[in-house]
Order: C-alpha cells, then sequence, then structure tokens
C-alpha cells in the first residue's frame, strides 16, 4: 500500500485533480482529505510507484528509518535504510512554491515572536537559499551569506559524515546569524553548519528550517512542520528525476517499459 499527499491540490493542474478519478478507476483506490491535503491510498505494487508520473515531474520515494546507536566512545552512529516495500508503505509529499512561501512566514513568525534579531542570515546551499531569501524578506534583514555541505550522493547512497564543499562567503565575528536549510533529516548537516559559523566567530547562532524529520538528532530552533513523509521540494524536480531514473537501472527495472505501463494506466503524460 503506497500513500501520495498533493499538497493544495487546486492550485495543481487539471491532470492533479483528476488523478483520484483515474487511481479508483484503475486501481480500485481510497482517497481523503486532511488538512487542505489530498491524500490517495494506492494498492499497487510500490517499485512500479518509483518513476514519474505527471507533468509536474512527481514521483514516488520511499520512507527512510533511522537506527540510532552509541559505540564505545558515545558517538552516535545512524544506518539509513530504504523500505521500498512495507507495512507503512510510501508517502510523499509535494509541495507548491505558495506552501513553501507559507512555511517561511511562519519560521518567520516563530523568529519574531521569540526576539531574536540576526545580523546576518546564513543559507545552507542549496535547499536553504529559497527559504533564506524569503526570510530575508520577512524580517527585513539585508546581508545575505551561504555556504554549502555534501551530504547525499544520490538516492541510493550518502556518505557518513557531512562535508563543507564551499566555506562560509562572509565575515562574521561578533554576529548573531540565523542558519537556514529546508529540512533537518538526519541533523548531520545542521550540526556541522552550526559548528562552522561558531568557528568563524559568531557570537550566537540559531537554526531554521522549513521542516523537521521526527528522526532528527539535531532539533533547530525554528521550524514549521514535522513530517515522516519524503519531501518534493519546488526547486529540485529536475534532480530528483535524474536520481530516480538512475535509481530504476540499479534496481534492474527498464524504464521504458514502466513508462509504457504507467501510460497505459492514465499515470504519464508528456
Amino acid at each position: 500500500m503506497a500513500q501520495i499527499v498533493f499538497s493544495s491540490p487546486q492550485q495543481q493542474n487539471p491532470f492533479f485533480q483528476d488523478i483520484p478519478r483515474v487511481v479508483q478507476a484503475a486501481l480500485g483506490a481510497e482517497k481523503s482529505a486532511r488538512d487542505g491535503q489530498l491524500c490517495v491510498w494506492i494498492n499497487f505494487n510500490p517499485r512500479t510507484l518509483n518513476e514519474i508520473f505527471s507533468q509536474n515531474v512527481l514521483y514516488i520515494r520511499s520512507n527512510h528509518a533511522y537506527n540510532k546507536c552509541q559505540d564505545d566512545t558515545s558517538k552516535i552512529k545512524r544506518e539509513r535504510r530504504q523500505t521500498l516495500e512495507g507495512e507503512k508503505g510510501l508517502q510523499l509529499l509535494h509541495l507548491s512554491w505558495d506552501d513553501v512561501q507559507s512555511l517561511t512566514e511562519e519560521v518567520a513568525r516563530q523568529i519574531r515572536e521569540s526576539g531574536y534579531v540576526p545580523d546576518v542570515i546564513v543559507a545552507v546551499s542549496r535547499g536553504g537559499f529559497d527559504p533564506a531569501r524569503i526570510l530575508c524578506d520577512q524580517l527585513s534583514i539585508k546581508r545575505l551569506a551561504s555556504l554549502q555541505i555534501e551530504y547525499y550522493r544520490d538516492i541510493n547512497e550518502s556518505s557518513s559524515t557531512p562535508e563543507i564543499v564551499f566555506p562560509l562567503n562572509a565575515d562574521v565575528p561578533n554576529k548573531s546569524i540565523l542558519i537556514v536549510d529546508d529540512v533537518s533529516d538526519t541533523g548531520d548537516s545542521l550540526r556541522v553548519a552550526r559548528d562552522h559559523v561558531l568557528e568563524r566567530g559568531a557570537s550566537e547562532v540559531r537554526v531554521a528550517t522549513l521542516h523537521v524529520k521526527p528522526w532528527t538528532t539535531y532539533r533547530p530552533d525554528f521550524s514549521a512542520s514535522e513530517v515522516e513523509s519524503w519531501i518534493i521540494y519546488p526547486w529540485e524536480i529536475v534532480e530528483g528525476l535524474a536520481s530516480m531514473t538512475e535509481k530504476l537501472k540499479l534496481e534492474g527495472l527498464s524504464s521504458s517499459n514502466l513508462r509504457k505501463e504507467l501510460i497505459r494506466l492514465g499515470f504519464y503524460r508528456k
């Protein structure tokens, strides 16, 4: 059983709005509305769902589960696992630009209410760029800097330790900093970013994200929502498509045959 969640379905194209009808007709699925989201439960092979099926390049990705343990030095180790087929099924949250705006405004509200006034906002490249720029606007902050951290190599694998590939591009001694990223997943990259900014002389550092995963080991100071779903942000659609195509190839699935099957079921349109 897999779940697809469409956020703000009224803002999607007509094909998205027709998906419940198509799914029900082809797969006998169930649908329900929850908190303004359209949920479609599909009794379908999750492996087949791992492909693009709409103009918006929407795709299904498995949930991640994380096991935590401590070694002899009390350092936390994490093992990232992908579950393509399981009792909980697949969950996807596809966000529009309007969703991102609303989430970022909620983060801005929390920051204002806390009384924290950063001198500089630092975006964690690349997912933090758009939320950081919106926060600059919402909080009237003129100074926006960035740093880039590499963690995920691809959908199928990740490095054990995130690394800074482009250091902070601003002087921040004795300045208050707000670090911004899209999601706190494992929390490792945010911890690296915070430590790096402190090492550069910042007097105070706080962290904001749009989303938090329940298994994260780093809770940001400000966040708009906690979700378990695999999140598709509007700035990563093409990259997601490329990664998913490679994933299908590694699994030995034929993309062409899979696409034909999805077209037959009414899921894919050029």
